[in-house]
């Protein structure tokens, strides 16, 4: 019974450690995300709370994932860790912006790196530095 137990603790293990390499990685690891790109408008400064009421829009470019990612911190530096990620935000160039904007609500594959969104300026838990478009 004891060896039963060990056994399943080293299942588990790996079980986890396997789920956690599936997950992306934040720059400089390379992902590709597909999804549909959306436009989007938030609250920002200097409340973050209502456009409405007088706070600054912050509208950008997000991609709806198909299916949900998950992203690791795999070099140190004390970022955010998430899972059943579905909305990417895009940070993208004035020329990047204008070759996209016709691909408004269709889907589309993006290559870049990963940024944690942890900020009151992202409005997704990360973001796409994006440096190419299919």
């Amino acid at each position: 019974m004891r060896h039963l137990n060990l056994l399943l603790s080293l299942l588990f293990i790996l079980f986890i450690s396997s789920a956690h390499a599936a997950c992306l990685g934040y720059d400089p690891e390379k992902v590709t995300l597909y999804g549909k790109l959306v436009r989007e408008t938030y609250p920002g400064p200097p409340n973050f709370e209502s456009v409405k009421d007088g706070d600054e829009p912050e509208t950008g470019y997000y991609v709806h994932l198909g299916k949900s990612i998950c992203v690791r911190d795999k070099n140190n530096q004390e970022l955010s860790s998430y899972d059943h990620v579905r909305k990417v935000q895009l940070i993208l160039s004035a020329e990047q912006y204008k070759q996209l904007r016709p691909r408004l609500g269709k889907q589309v594959t993006l290559g870049g790196m990963l940024w944690d969104g942890n900020t009151g300026h992202y409005h997704a838990p990360v973001g796409l530095k994006v440096k190419k478009i299919d």
